[in-house]
């Protein structure tokens, strides 16, 4: 068996779109800074929210105002921009802004879906688009330009191939080409960047088409998969692919029984080339070559307890008390980016599952979990940490929700995205829920900005950036950012009128959704910070964990103190004088929840109280 971590990885069934979870009234109107509420939300059929009127509107603050301009630079009434992983929708090469959607003017159906595209080289941009790009339908743009100046968007024509655009240069006609796969119900979802010691290599992964999107009986495997994350590669800027439908050794059938869909990330910078994947009931793990993708090393971010899980057939009791555990898990929203050290950073929003009834093909999620974690190549299985939340706004030690959240299967800190600017500095967006903008039954998700001017030792405060701060209300979702930061952070999000989505999840009323280019200066003043250093390569361990009634702490060194405090930072516990390598604390009276534990000579771990 192995370590179980506070955090666990990919759901193994492959989630079809259509998948939506079932609305339960939550007894609680407000939730402790905790985080982690007894509500639970099964994966099964769904019923839509009504809709009601805007309650009276809590101040929400800016933290550090800053001079920033928006344009509406599209609009779709298809609004599922991401099934978890948000993608590489804005470029900013310097002298052009680009941007790509998944767009579609039609409420139903969806018949003339393709990608949406606007791009400037001056401070205006052209009108909104009304036009796909392309003649047939598709969806889910990665949008790359490569060193000779080549514009390259990848998407798929659902479910079958995969379809590439490309122009030469920035107002060139578009040409388009098929990429076909041997996957034998297709592929779809994919992720491409550029990279290359020339920076005109394309890598791009994809999913083969998963059970729950095929259309012959029965449905077949990739490799033994059902939906395996497949690898290609192009070193002529796509006019040629020499690896492709690629199983990478580490990602197939001995390690996992199948992938959900827009659960990973792929980034580039010269010849490195990183895959991430974030998982839910099994091994969250990044794939890094140092070699344009032509060598493969696997490394684990969060070490899952129970190989090759199936759910149906077995429910994971870690402490033996015959209850099915919770575990903290990703949300399958991730983040993955290389800076210009060639140090890989990754970051994912926390959720928190339960699996408890052998043979119902479903599983539920806690949609009320919080914090957004981040990771280093190279700190190790486990060792990641949480820097940011949803913010306490009015400071009462409430996160004062009025009933409900959109529904995209996330954390209430998700769908996170890194760059790097011209000093180094590391920024991460996100969409995050606000306690102060609400429905008469939601609350809506707000663009938020953190930055670290250390490589990612420290994190300033969560900074609330949405525009439009006096209007009555909209949500912010799918913030795509520019990997490269000038004298602005660039962003591309969509802005909705109602929390939620029509195409799954909330199944709200299908509404014109525009499609927003952000951007705010760079200076975001680091005001209060995270330290994540200290919480790295700690020589402690805590067993069981989960726990109940009482936990194991061994230590190198164990002499002193040792403290325990909540996932807030109040401290629940204190021991003094200790004498040996390890000692026993009864944690029976502590609520549920994730608690941070720390000795006096600084090694720091974590355990669940359940």
């Amino acid at each position: 068996m192995k370590q179980i971590y506070t955090l666990a990885l990919l759901f193994l069934s492959v989630v079809a779109l259509a998948q939506t979870p079932m609305r339960q009234s939550l007894e609680n109107k407000t939730y402790p800074i905790s985080k982690y509420v007894p509500s639970v939300i099964e994966v099964s059929a769904g019923e839509s929210n009504a809709q009601g009127a805007m309650p009276e509107k809590i101040p929400s603050l800016l933290h550090n105002p800053r001079e920033y301009t928006q344009w509406v630079v599209g609009a779709s009434y298809y609004d599922l921009q991401s099934n978890s992983s948000v993608q590489n929708r804005i470029v900013n090469n310097g002298s052009v802004k680009a941007t790509a959607w998944t767009q579609s003017f039609q409420q139903s159906v969806y018949s003339d879906r393709g990608t949406g595209y606007n791009a400037t080289n001056v401070e205006t941009w052209p009108d909104i688009p009304t036009e796909r790009l392309e003649a047939v339908r598709t969806g889910w743009p990665s949008l790359l330009h490569l060193s000779s100046g080549k514009e390259v968007i990848i998407n798929h024509d659902f479910p079958t191939s995969l379809n590439m655009l490309s122009r030469a240069n920035f107002g060139d006609a578009w040409t388009s080409d098929v990429i076909t796969s041997i996957a034998p119900e297709g592929i779809v979802w994919p992720r491409a960047v550029a990279g290359g010691a020339d920076g005109n290599s394309i890598h791009m992964i994809a999913l083969t088409s998963p059970a729950g999107n095929q259309t012959q009986v029965p449905t077949v495997t990739f490799e033994g998969l059902d939906g395996a994350i497949v690898y290609w590669r192009s070193q002529d800027g796509g006019q040629t692919w020499d690896i492709s439908d690629e199983v990478l050794d580490g990602m197939g059938s001995d390690f996992f029984i199948g992938n959900r869909a827009d659960s990973y990330a792929i980034h580039a910078r010269g010849e490195k080339v990183v895959i991430a994947v974030f998982n839910s009931f099994s091994d969250s793990y990044l794939m890094v070559s140092e070699d344009n993708g032509d060598n493969w090393v696997k490394e684990i971010f969060v070490d899952f307890e129970v190989d090759l899980y199936t759910g149906d057939d077995e429910i994971i009791d870690l402490n033996g008390d015959l209850i099915a555990d919770t575990l903290y898990n990703t949300d399958n929203s991730g983040a993955l980016f290389i800076d210009s050290d060639m140090n890989t950073h990754v970051l994912w929003g926390n959720m928190r599952y339960l699996d408890d009834v052998l043979g119902d093909d479903a599983w539920s999620y806690f949609p009320f979990t919080d914090g957004l974690a981040y990771w280093q190549e190279g700190w190790g299985a486990g060792n990641y940490v949480d820097i940011t939340y949803a913010v306490d706004i009015d400071g009462d030690g409430v996160l004062g929700f009025v009933d409900d959240i959109g529904q995209y299967f996330l954390s209430l800190t998700g769908m996170p995205q890194i760059a790097e600017g011209e000093d180094g500095s590391l920024y991460v967006s996100y969409a995050g829920v606000v306690e102060s903008h609400a429905t008469s039954t939601q609350n809506y998700r707000h663009l938020y900005i953190i930055k670290s001017e250390d490589g990612g030792d420290t994190w300033s405060e969560a900074l609330d950036v949405t525009p439009d701060e006096d209007f009555d209300g909209y949500e912010v979702s799918f913030p795509s950012m520019a990997y490269v930061v000038d004298d602005y952070v660039h962003i591309l999000f969509q802005r909705d009128f109602e929390p939620g989505l029509s195409v799954r999840g909330d199944l709200d009323p299908a509404d014109l959704n525009d499609m927003v280019y952000f951007r705010i200066t760079n200076d975001l003043v680091v005001e209060e910070v995270i330290g994540v250093e200290e919480q790295i390569g700690s020589n402690i361990s805590v067993f069981p964990n989960p726990a109940n009634n009482q936990i194991t702490i061994t230590a190198e060194n164990l002499v002193g103190g040792i403290r325990i405090a909540d996932i807030s930072g109040r401290i629940v516990h204190t021991s003094f004088n200790l004498s040996a390598g390890s000692t026993t604390i009864d944690i029976s009276k502590l609520p549920a929840g994730v608690y941070v534990l720390q000795t006096e000579n600084g090694s720091v771990s974590r355990f669940v109280k359940q």
